[in-house]
């Protein structure tokens, strides 16, 4: 792998940087991965991704990566957004609040493509935008990577609230929009990056507004 490649896996600024508009300003960005508890939509709600091509990474970590998606998975579970019964998913703590077509749901699921190509999602915050895009996991040793993709979408002014879910692990948030959903994610970064793209988020004992 050629030093560019290199450069290119370890800096995730310059990786999502082709997808975003020029006249928006990067804020942050880090890996994104479901927190605890949050459930996958039903295959058919799940968006597909970088059809047409596979995986160009060695035997070995094919095979991790399959180990890994086993021991992650949590399975497609039942969701609402009716707002008579959020009392009791706020009291239950629950990862998850509002239907798959919420900006929350829409979040979870772009968590999980399908795609022959292992992809990793990456969370970028602008001054206008917060995004979610999906990279490959694994460069190639030659070649060109294949181009990031814009895997969801939402205008800032829609993130209602931030929670630091620090009781269930440093990088665990919980992201709260405008339309009542919420959801729980996982940054996988660094805290100075995190801070960047969240910088004030209520405390983990804070109730969900």
């Amino acid at each position: 792998m050629d030093d560019r490649l290199k450069e290119l896996g370890r800096n995730h600024r310059l990786r999502v940087a082709p997808a975003l508009p020029a006249e928006e300003t990067l804020l942050g960005v880090a890996p994104l991965r479901r927190g605890e508890g949050l459930p996958a939509p039903p295959k058919h709600l799940r968006p597909t991704v970088f059809e047409g091509h596979r995986n160009r990474c060695g035997l070995v970590l094919r095979s991790l990566e399959f180990v890994r998606r086993l021991l992650d998975w949590e399975p497609g579970g039942l969701t609402t957004g009716d707002a008579a019964v959020r009392e009791q998913y706020k009291s239950k703590k629950k990862a998850l609040f509002g239907d798959w077509d919420s900006i929350a749901g829409r979040l979870a699921g772009s968590l999980v493509p399908r795609s022959r190509v292992t992809v990793e999602a990456l969370m970028a915050v602008t001054d206008r935008n917060l995004y979610v895009l999906w990279v490959e996991a694994y460069l190639p040793r030659r070649g060109e990577p294949l181009p990031p993709v814009v895997g969801w979408h939402t205008d800032r002014q829609n993130l209602q609230w931030v929670r630091h879910r620090r009781d269930r692990s440093k990088g665990t948030y919980e992201l709260g929009f405008t339309d009542g959903s919420w959801a729980r994610v996982e940054l996988d970064g660094e805290r100075e990056e995190a801070a960047a793209m969240f910088p004030n988020p209520l405390h983990y004992k804070d109730p969900v507004p």
